[in-house]
């Protein structure tokens, strides 16, 4: 009589296969709030994990991790704080250093990097290309998208955040 695997452990069997592969893993949260995060970029390019919040269309957000974490494998390592064009097609992010939020909810690059794993929140307009800081709405929820991160001031230099090796090294 064979025994079936538990789901966690087939999860954590992808996790590594795909680290072994490409050199990260995209994780889709269970719940239905559209949270997903990578692991792998900590150990294999010393680099912020990725974390999305608010997309419910997995495709979607498997496909907005793995070309962003691509960019930044391949040395276009964006500067936290800005805006980056087209990721997928017309679509635009925004990149912030999350709180500890995103590692509380992120339970398979916890468990693998403890308190030591930081994570970079790509941040979505809505449909009509808007921030959720252009509003004057809730700070924390907007549009099923929780921030994850201190909002940006629409005067700040983009020169004043830091890069994410500098977020690394923090």
């Amino acid at each position: 009589m064979s025994k079936k695997k538990k789901p966690a452990i087939d999860a954590v069997q992808r996790i590594n296969a795909d680290i072994a592969e490409v050199g990260w893993s995209v994780v889709i949260g269970p719940d239905q709030d559209g949270f997903a995060y990578t692991v792998g970029l900590t150990e294999t390019h010393l680099q912020a994990e990725l974390c999305v919040h608010g997309v419910t269309d997995s495709d979607l957000t498997h496909r907005l991790l793995d070309q962003l974490a691509q960019r930044i494998v391949q040395d276009d390592v964006p500067l936290l704080g800005t805006r980056i064009d087209g990721v997928l097609r017309d679509l635009d992010l925004f990149l912030l250093a999350t709180d500890k939020r995103a590692r509380d909810r992120a339970t398979y690059a916890a468990a693998r990097y403890g308190s030591a794993v930081r994570f970079v929140q790509c941040v979505l307009p809505d449909a009509t290309n808007r921030f959720p800081w252009n509003y004057a709405v809730n700070r924390w929820q907007t549009f099923g998208q929780i921030v994850m991160a201190p909002w940006p001031k629409d005067d700040t230099p983009e020169d004043q955040f830091p890069t994410m090796l500098e977020l690394m090294a923090r």
